[in-house]
C-alpha cells in the first residue's frame, strides 16, 4: 500500500481464519455492493474492472473516474478524452469533450457536466444535452430535483467621489487667492516715523497674507484631490449568484463579496447563504480628513467588507439575515436551520453560537445558543448539533458538546465519525503516538470501546478499529466492535482502507 495505490483484498470478518481473496493490485479507487458480492475498481493504468469475488471482467481502458448505482448494476465512467459512457454491451457514449463532471444522479440517469461552452444537463434517454449557462465560475450545488445554484465572475466599478463627503465645499468657494503685499518705499514717506508705521502695517499684512496663502494652498490641494476623485474608479472583484429551477436561470445577486467563490448551502434542499457588498455611500469619509485617492480606495474596500449584508435564498426567494459577521455557517441537511458563530474578538478563537430557523417565509431572527464556541468544528449531522468549547487549536482538543449538552473533555476535534445518530470520537488523544481512547456516544450515553486506538472505520452498525499500532513495524491488531462487544479480526494490519 502507498498513498494512492494499493492491493485490494476481500475478507469475511465473521470468518477471520479464512484466507483473504485478492481482488487486484495497483487499485486507486473502488466500490462494493451492499451484499459484498461485487466490486467495481479502477487501477493505476486507467483500467476499469468488475469483480464477482471469483473472476474479473474489464469494462474499459483510459478511465479517469467512474460512478455506480447502489447495487453496482449500472456503471458510468469518464475517459481521458472527455467522453462519458454508460457500461453495457457496447459501452454507450453519452457525452463528449467534458472538462469536469459536476453531478451524477444516484441511478446514473442524469449527469451534469462542464464543457468549454458551459454547464450542461444530459439524460440517458435524451439525444441532445440541455445547456444551462455559459461562463460559470463555480457550481455551488446541484440537487436531484434539477435545481442548481451557481456563480459567475463579475467586476463592480465604483467612483471614489461617491464615497467622499465634501465638507469643505462652501468654505473653499468663499476663498479667493490673496494678493502679495508690497513692501513700502522709503521715498514715499515724509518722515521716518511714517515709514516705520508703514513697515509695521506691511508686516501685519504679510502675516495675514501668509495665513491666507496657507489656506488657499490647502484649498488648491483639495481642488486637485476633487478633480482626481472625479476621474478615479476602482474595480472590485464580485460574483453573481444564479438559481436554476430546472428550466430557467434567475440572477439572485450581482454583488457577492470577493470571498464568495464557494458558499454555504443545505445538502438536501435548495437553500443557500451568501454575502453581498453594501454600496451605501451615506457614511462616506470627509474630504478634510484625506490627502489622496489611495486613502479613499483603502477605506472604500474596507467599508465594503465590513458592511457586507448576509442573505439566505430558498429557491429564488431571498431574505436578509440579521447578523454581524458570521463565521463557519452550517445548514441542517434539510435547510430548515442555520447555525453560525460570531462576535469573535481579534485575539480569540471562539465566539457566540446562534441559530436561525428557515421557513417558506424566509430566514427568521437568530437566537443565541451558546458562548465560547470554536467555529471551525461546528457541524450539524443527523439532526444533531455538534460543536466544541474550550478548544485548544494548537493541540487539537477541547470539550465536545452535542445538542447543548457536554459529552466529554479532551476530545480530538478532527477525528469524529458519524453513523445514524451515533458519534464515535477520541479522547485523551496522543499526538506523538497518534492514538487515543475510542468512544461511542448515542442516545445521551457514552460507551468506551478501547484504549490505544490508531484509526477506525464505520460500517453500518459496526466499527473496525486498529489497536496497539507499532511505529516500529507499522502494524497493529484489527478489531471489530458491534453491539457492545469487540472481536479481533487479524494481527499485523498496516491500515484500514476507507
Amino acid at each position: 500500500y502507498d498513498e494512492d495505490v494499493f492491493t485490494l483484498y476481500c475478507r469475511n470478518v465473521k470468518k477471520p481464519k479464512e484466507e483473504p481473496i485478492k481482488i487486484a493490485s495497483d487499485v486507486t479507487s473502488y466500490n462494493v455492493n451492499k451484499d459484498g458480492t461485487k466490486v467495481i475498481y479502477l487501477n493505476e493504468e486507467g483500467g476499469l474492472y468488475s469483480h464477482d469475488l471469483k473472476d474479473s471482467e474489464k469494462i474499459a481502458s483510459d478511465v479517469t473516474e467512474f460512478y455506480v448505482d447502489e447495487d453496482l448494476e449500472k456503471v458510468g465512467f469518464l475517459k481521458s478524452d472527455g467522453g462519458y459512457y454508460l457500461h453495457n454491451k457496447d459501452n454507450e457514449k453519452i457525452a463528449s469533450d467534458i472538462e469536469s463532471i459536476e453531478h451524477v444522479s444516484d441511478d446514473l440517469s442524469v449527469i451534469y457536466y462542464e464543457k468549454e461552452e458551459g454547464l450542461y444537463r444530459q439524460s440517458e434517454d435524451e439525444e441532445d444535452p440541455t445547456k444551462i449557462s455559459s461562463d460559470i465560475c463555480a457550481v455551488q450545488n446541484i440537487y436531484d430535483s434539477g435545481e442548481i445554484y451557481y456563480t459567475k465572475e463579475d467586476t463592480l466599478e465604483l467612483n471614489l467621489s461617491d464615497y467622499v463627503i465634501d465638507d469643505m465645499a462652501e468654505a473653499d468657494q468663499a476663498l479667493t487667492e490673496p494678493e502679495y503685499p508690497d513692501y513700502p518705499d522709503y521715498s514715499d514717506y515724509d518722515s521716518d516715523e511714517e515709514y516705520d508705521e508703514a513697515v509695521e502695517a506691511y508686516e501685519d499684512a504679510w502675516d495675514e497674507y501668509d495665513d491666507a496663502s496657507d489656506l488657499y494652498y490647502e484649498k488648491e490641494l483639495r481642488d486637485e484631490l476633487r478633480e482626481s476623485l472625479q476621474d478615479s474608479t476602482i474595480d472590485v472583484e464580485v460574483y453573481s449568484l444564479y438559481y436554476y429551477d430546472g428550466k430557467e436561470s434567475v440572477a439572485l445577486s450581482k454583488n457577492l463579496t470577493s470571498n464568495s467563490y464557494y458558499l454555504s448551502y443545505a445538502q438536501d434542499s435548495p437553500v443557500i447563504m451568501y454575502k453581498e457588498y453594501n454600496q451605501d455611500t451615506s457614511a462616506g469619509v470627509k474630504l478634510s480628513e484625506i490627502e489622496s485617492t489611495y486613502e479613499v480606495e483603502n477605506l472604500v474596500r474596507e467599508n465594503l467588507e465590513s458592511t457586507a449584508i448576509s442573505y439566505v435564498a430558498i429557491g429564488e426567494q431571498t431574505s436578509m439575515l440579521e447578523q454581524k459577521n458570521a463565521t463557519q455557517t452550517q445548514f441542517s441537511s434539510d435547510g430548515k436551520e442555520l447555525f453560525y458563530v460570531e462576535d469573535l474578538a481579534d485575539d480569540e478563537e471562539s465566539g457566540d453560537l446562534y441559530k436561525a430557523n428557515i421557513s417558506e417565509k424566509g430566514v427568521q431572527k437568530p437566537e443565541f445558543v451558546d458562548e465560547d464556541v470554536y467555529p471551525y468544528l461546528l457541524r450539524q449531522v443527523d439532526n444533531h448539533l455538534i460543536y466544541f468549547k474550550n478548544y485548544d487549536s494548537n493541540n487539537n482538543r477541547g470539550d465536545l458538546w452535542v445538542d447543548g449538552k457536554k459529552v466529554d473533555s479532551d476530545v480530538c476535534g478532527y477525528k469524529l465519525y458519524f453513523n445514524e445518530g451515533a458519534i464515535f470520537y477520541y479522547s485523551d488523544w496522543n499526538e506523538d503516538k497518534r492514538n487515543g481512547t475510542l468512544k461511542l456516544y448515542k442516545k445521551d450515553k457514552t460507551t468506551k470501546i478501547a484504549d490505544d486506538v490508531y484509526s477506525c472505520m464505520l460500517k453500518e452498525d459496526s466499527i473496525l478499529y486498529l489497536h496497539d499500532f507499532s511505529w516500529n513495524s507499522y502494524t497493529g491488531s484489527l478489531f471489530r466492535y458491534e453491539n457492545g462487544n469487540s472481536e479481533k479480526i487479524s494481527d499485523d494490519v498496516n491500515c484500514i482502507i476507507f
